[in-house]
């Protein structure tokens, strides 16, 4: 209901009221005499300055009526507008937790996947004999081993005496340019490139710092 419906009917009602208090009551005069009714409800009712106080005060009473009436109306609204409110809150709070829920299931899930993947790197590294090409990379690339074996497989065959026609020498076909660099990591000679061990030292070292890029048998 709007505010100006309300003060019509509160304005009505004080109009109904003033009518009733200045006409005179049913039978108070024979029907037949029209003169003396209008004389006696000149007599009887209120007049002059007592009129317009009365109908002031009508006002005053009717006003205070719609004010009342709006204030119940506003805060029946505002009863609506929190319950509206606090069922969205209560709404976006059930989606808040459902997604935190799924994340905290989803990192679950991949935690327990490298648990397992790490399971399975052990369990390799031990099943191969310490001093096997496979125990060698296992060593030194740890959880990457399984992808360096294919790329060593890939280069060299598994051989550590291999040399390509393009000056790539050893287990994972370290080639020529990096002679310095391979001296300084191993602190071996360039003829060590033959050595399993220090060829897979060098290699890890190379993953380390360029990933698997500098081999063509991992884009294979």
């Amino acid at each position: 209901m709007s505010k100006t419906t309300i003060r019509a009917g509160a304005g009505l009602a004080i109009a109904l009221s003033l009518a009733a208090f200045t006409w005179p009551a049913a039978g108070a005069d024979d029907a037949g005499q029209p003169g003396q009714v209008v004389q006696a409800a000149a007599a009887d009712g209120p007049t002059g300055t007592d009129g317009i106080a009365l109908g002031d005060a009508l006002t005053d009473v009717g006003d205070r009526i719609a004010a009342e009436a709006i204030a119940a109306q506003e805060a029946r609204d505002l009863e609506v507008l929190a319950a509206a409110i606090e069922a969205e809150n209560l709404q976006r709070l059930a989606v808040a937790i459902e997604a935190e829920n799924l994340a905290r299931l989803a990192a679950a899930i991949e935690a327990n996947e490298a648990r397992e993947a790490e399971q399975r790197r052990a369990a390799a590294a031990a099943t191969a004999p310490a001093g096997s090409l496979e125990g060698i990379i296992h060593r030194h690339f740890g959880s990457a081993a399984p992808a360096a074996i294919r790329v060593a497989t890939c280069e060299s065959g598994m051989n550590p005496g291999a040399v390509s026609p393009t000056n790539d020498h050893g287990l994972f076909q370290i080639n020529i340019v990096h002679r310095g660099q391979f001296e300084a990591v191993t602190g071996a000679p360039w003829s060590s490139v033959y050595d399993p061990e220090l060829n897979t030292i060098y290699a890890r070292h190379l993953y380390a710092q360029q990933g698997w890029s500098p081999w063509v048998c991992s884009r294979k």
